[in-house]
């Protein structure tokens, strides 16, 4: 027997459509016979079925044989965002069938996902595929939930797009509701022709998958922000062989960046970030290229920077080792801080061991929220 459909007729009354291929037998010759009906049922307060109305023959249901192409992973997203993505997005959809609008706010940009306020039970991410969308990932994956008052499995297709927190602070992406201040600024308020300009002044970025211009030499990279903001050409010179002096890279300042190593261009990211000397610096997962001695060297320059410099850096991470280096750590679970902590006085030892022992507690998962959907 094939269920076709299932579909609410009325308060406790369910219509479904099903097929049933039956064996008739005369005399010796035995026949296929499919049949498709439709019937009747009203479900119980206590969850018991009674057939009110006896099955009736139906038009019969063809399946289509239209089959989609199966998308594919093109590896661009690596195994721990997919890791991260998977446990947010399995969070996500054991709430989403009953979630209120306000409840949902915390995950979806934008109203792009509505309420729909049935009793589904979350069961399975069915192949989900990531695969890059700019600086987002995009997902196209298939839930399955078993419906409660039908007891049938109910299964839903989505392709969305999941943004970090940082495409928010950095105006990549612009809030719903709420405020972002930078050095007592409203950025929510910044008109867009005035974007620009407030990111070169106040942001100094890190990207994960470094964002060079391979165009430019690697000095040229490092010191695009002071050539826009025309400095003068000597000052440009000293300021980028100090800070490529402090990262290790001053022998390759005449380098283009496919001609260098995935350390190294990390590093060129990390100085053209903090060249500018900028009020903000946005790092995301700034070492997950580098090896542990230049991860180490990365870090101490950025904690250096940090003190001397008195530059805020705004890091996400999901390496405890790179958060000992922090001197508050704010951890995020299922869209809400549930945790914050402060180095003060404590050594980044003791800091790092009470990391681990609040990551034994509750387990750190996502910085993604759902920022648009597309219907399947």
């Amino acid at each position: 027997m094939i269920v076709w459909s299932i579909e609410q007729s009325g308060t406790d009354t369910f219509s479904a459509t099903y097929e049933v291929d039956q064996q008739i037998k005369e005399g010796e010759q035995t026949n296929n016979v499919k049949a498709t009906y439709m019937v009747k049922v009203h479900v119980e307060a206590d969850g018991d079925m009674v057939i009110v109305q006896n099955p009736t023959l139906a038009p019969a249901i063809e399946k289509s044989d239209y089959e989609p192409k199966t998308p594919e992973a093109d590896a661009s997203v690596d195994a721990d965002t997919v890791n991260d993505a998977t446990a947010f997005l399995e969070t996500f959809f054991k709430l989403y069938p009953t979630a209120t609008e306000k409840e949902l706010a915390y995950y979806v940009s934008g109203n792009v996902l509505e309420p729909i306020g049935r009793d589904y039970l979350y069961s399975e991410l069915v192949n989900p595929i990531f695969t890059k969308d700019g600086d987002n990932v995009k997902v196209k994956v298939a839930v399955k939930f078993l419906d409660n008052q039908t007891k049938a499995t109910q299964v839903s297709q989505y392709e969305l797009v999941l943004h970090t927190l940082l495409n928010c602070i950095s105006t990549i992406d612009t809030v719903t509701s709420g405020h972002i201040t930078v050095n007592n600024q409203d950025i929510t308020k910044i008109k867009d022709k005035d974007f620009a300009d407030f990111r070169r002044e106040n942001l100094g970025f890190i990207f994960q998958d470094f964002n060079l211009l391979d165009t430019l030499t690697i000095e040229e990279n490092i010191s695009l922000s002071l050539v826009i903001n025309k400095r003068n050409p000597a000052d440009i010179e000293k300021r980028v062989h100090a800070i490529a002096d402090k990262l290790g890279i001053r022998d390759i300042l005449s380098k283009f960046p496919y001609e260098v190593s995935g350390g190294q261009k990390q590093r060129c990211a990390c100085a053209r970030a903090l060249i500018n000397e900028p009020k903000l610096i946005l790092a995301d997962e700034p070492t997950g290229a580098l090896d542990s001695k230049a991860s180490r060297l990365l870090l101490e320059t950025m904690a250096d920077i940090n003190k001397k410099m008195q530059a805020t850096i705004l890091m996400v991470t999901h390496d405890p080792f790179s958060a000992s280096f922090c001197e508050r750590i704010l951890f995020l679970k299922d869209g809400k801080i549930f945790n914050e902590i402060f180095k003060g006085e404590k050594n980044r030892k003791d800091f790092f061991n009470e990391i681990l022992d609040i990551l034994q507690i509750a387990s750190l998962h996502m910085r993604l929220k759902i920022t648009k959907t597309l219907k399947l």
